[in-house]
C-alpha cells in the first residue's frame, strides 16, 4: 500500500526540492490526517506515524530540526496547526506519479503484495452516520 500523505510528500520533493514535509490532509470532523516525511536516496520516507488528530495536536518527529515543508489541504487550518511550516501549499494533492514512485521504492525492496491481498488503510476507524429517528 502506498499512503496519500506518503504521495503528499514525494510530490512537494518532486515539485519543490523540499527534504523535509509534514503531509496533512482536512479529515473532516475537525481533525487533520498528519504524517511527517523526510527524503532518503529520492523516497521521502515516514518519519515516527501517520496519525489521525485535532490540528493542535500535531507534532514533528522529536529531536528534529531543519524547515519543515507544509503539504496538503489540512494546511488550511494553518493558524491552528501546532507545527510552523517554512512555506505551505494547501492545494496539494496526491498524485499518480508520485505513488507509482513510492511503489517503485517498495517494490525494490520486496515489499510487494498479491493484488488479492491488496486492503486499504484507514487512520480512522471510526466513521459519520446517520442517526436514528
Amino acid at each position: 500500500p502506498v499512503s496519500n500523505l506518503a504521495a503528499l510528500a514525494q510530490g512537494a520533493l518532486r515539485k519543490h526540492g523540499v527534504q523535509q514535509v509534514a503531509a496533512a490532509i482536512d479529515a473532516r470532523m475537525d481533525e487533520v490526517y498528519w504524517g511527517c516525511y523526510k527524503a532518503e536516496a529520492g523516497e521521502m520516507r515516514l518519519q515516527g506515524l501517520e496519525a489521525v488528530l485535532p490540528p493542535e495536536r500535531v507534532a514533528v518527529p522529536a529531536g528534529s530540526s531543519g524547515d519543515w515543508f507544509g503539504a496538503g489541504t489540512g494546511w488550511s487550518y494553518a493558524e491552528r496547526l501546532a507545527v510552523q511550516a517554512s512555506a505551505t501549499n494547501a492545494s496539494a494533492l496526491p498524485g499518480a506519479l508520485d505513488i507509482l514512485s513510492l511503489a517503485s521504492f517498495a517494490w525494490g525492496r520486496g515489499e510487494a503484495i498479491a493484488a488479492e491481498q491488496a486492503q486499504p488503510v484507514y487512520l480512522r476507524d471510526n466513521v459519520a452516520t446517520p442517526k436514528a429517528r
